[in-house]
């Protein structure tokens, strides 16, 4: 009786080390008891036992790839469709230009994104220059060209990065 015991005992074992050996593998969220998947991580849906990868534009789908729930940066959802924002915006909601941030070379304003002066690489407003594109330097928040020995410099037009 003692060696049945024992044998029991192996056998629970190492069926619980199975277990914690097998486990849930990505993508998959949570599993049942056969470690098929239960759920799935963001950005891959339940079909049948496994997680398949939602489409790209998708940051979150469900039954099929193109079913998305919630959409990737650059993009806004509409009727259960993921649709591209304008393409100044990083990200937009409820229609493409109604932008919450914008790509560099670019500011927000009211919900839109406006291009900066024709010198400024990243700005603020149409006023407030916070850097230059190379051959300029940032001067009371404007874009001053740098000395012709200059391809890139800081603080003064003298002042050489690069030459």
């Amino acid at each position: 009786m003692k060696e049945l015991n024992n044998l029991f005992s192996l056998i629970i074992f190492l069926f619980l080390l199975f277990k914690c050996i097998s486990g849930c593998v990505e993508p998959c969220l949570s599993c049942n008891i056969d470690d098929s998947c239960k759920t799935c991580n963001p950005g891959y849906y339940l079909s049948g036992s496994s997680c398949e990868p939602c489409d790209s534009i998708c940051k979150t789908c469900s039954g099929l790839s193109t079913n998305c729930n919630s959409c990737n940066d650059g993009y806004y959802f509409s009727d259960y469709i993921c649709k591209p924002c304008d393409s100044n915006c990083i990200t937009c909601e409820f229609k493409s230009s109604f932008c919450y941030s914008c790509k560099e070379g670019f500011f927000y304003s009211n919900y839109g994104c406006i291009s900066c002066p024709t010198l400024c690489s990243t700005c603020s407003s149409l006023t407030s220059c916070h850097s230059c594109i190379n051959g300029y330097y940032i001067f009371s928040e404007h874009c001053r060209q740098c000395n012709s020995n200059c391809k890139t410099c800081i603080n003064s037009d003298t002042n050489c990065l690069t030459c």
